[in-house]
This record gives C-alpha cells, sequence and structure tokens, in this order.
C-alpha cells in the first residue's frame, strides 16, 4: 500500500486482499485498496460511501461486507455497506441495532456476527447478526463480559472463539444449540486487539 493505516479492516474475496478504511495522521479514509498477488500490485478501486476506521469487514456471497468504524469527526457507527466486485460499487447495507467500532465481524453459516466493540460510551458485551436472507441485524445473546475495544473471534464449524481482546481474561465459547456463552481455558499468551 502507498499509506500506512491504522485501525484498517481486511478482507479476501476471490484471491485478492482488500484493505478498507482506516487512518494515518489525522487523515481518515473511505478509500480501499486491493492487493492481487497475481500481479503484485496495489491499486485502489471505488471508495466506501462512509470514512470509516476501526470497523469490522467479512465476505458473504460474493459481497465484501463494511461495517461500524468511527467517521471523519470521531462518531461511533451502526451503518453498513457493501462491495459489489462486478459493478465496483459499494451498496448502503443495513445498520446495526447498536453503534460499535473496535467490533469483531465473522462469518458462520452464512451470517454475519458483529461481536463487542465499544459505543463511545462503554464496552459492549453484545451480538448481533445479520442474515443476507433476511437482510435485518438482530440481537443474539450477552457475552459474559464485554469486551472492546477489538474483541476477535475466528469461525469454528458452527461455533467461534473469542478471545479476550483487551479484558485478557480467557475466551468464551458461544453455543449455537442453546446461544449461552461457555467458558473455555484461558489463552497462554497475554495480548490484545486480536482481528478475525
Amino acid at each position: 500500500m502507498r499509506e500506512a493505516r491504522d485501525g484498517v479492516a481486511v478482507s479476501v474475496l476471490n484471491g485478492c486482499l482488500y484493505a478498507l478504511g482506516g487512518r494515518d495522521e489525522g487523515l481518515e479514509w473511505n478509500s480501499v485498496v486491493r492487493y492481487d498477488p497475481r500481479e503484485g500490485k496495489w491499486e485502489y478501486i471505488h471508495p466506501m460511501l462512509t470514512v470509516r476506521y476501526f470497523l469490522g469487514s467479512a465476505v458473504i456471497d460474493d459481497y465484501i461486507y463494511a461495517v461500524g468504524g468511527l467517521d471523519e469527526s470521531g462518531s461511533t457507527l451502526s451503518s453498513a455497506e457493501k462491495y459489489d466486485p462486478r459493478r465496483n460499487a459499494w451498496i448502503p447495507a443495513p445498520a446495526m441495532n447498536s453503534r460499535r467500532y473496535g467490533l469483531s465481524l465473522a462469518v458462520v453459516d452464512e451470517k454475519l456476527y458483529a461481536v463487542g466493540g465499544y459505543d463511545g460510551t462503554t464496552d459492549l458485551d453484545t451480538v448481533e447478526v445479520f442474515d443476507p436472507k433476511e437482510n435485518q441485524w438482530k440481537l443474539h445473546s450477552r457475552m459474559n463480559e464485554r469486551e472492546s475495544p477489538t474483541t476477535a473471534m475466528n469461525s469454528i464449524h458452527i461455533d467461534f472463539i473469542c478471545p479476550g481482546g483487551l479484558s485478557i481474561d480467557g475466551q468464551r465459547l458461544p453455543c449455537e444449540s442453546n446461544m449461552t456463552w461457555q467458558e473455555i481455558s484461558e489463552s497462554p499468551n497475554k495480548s490484545q486487539e486480536w482481528t478475525a
């Protein structure tokens, strides 16, 4: 990339790496750059509709979703948008129920899971789920503890693990069958600001 970026989100679509938004030295971006390893170069694509940094990003149905984050004034966003690579265009998507930045976004069973984050006032312990077929966000369950400003998760079949974020007190495993969070063993490494 041509510039350093903090608070950037990344996704992979069709073998290319996309870097969305971010900021550096007081500049906030809605720009998106794509790295094509076959050509070995970065190129700018159509910018997002909204300036976003500390956003979440994930791919469903060949669309890249950009969710939440902070805008150029530092306001916390609930809005979302999706990138259509066939048209090289960003399209508005339904907003989450809560404003959040520093969230983690992952795909499980063709649904987006927005986990944790910060709403500008408090750490969030909520999980929201977006089903593209229903085209809406729904509240899922609450985590045992608030996780922010950056919570992490990795998809494992239909379950996902959420390392401790900044609270660094262990990991949690939500079980889809009963919609509750269960404690699992603590990570041997203390760290923060994970990403999915």
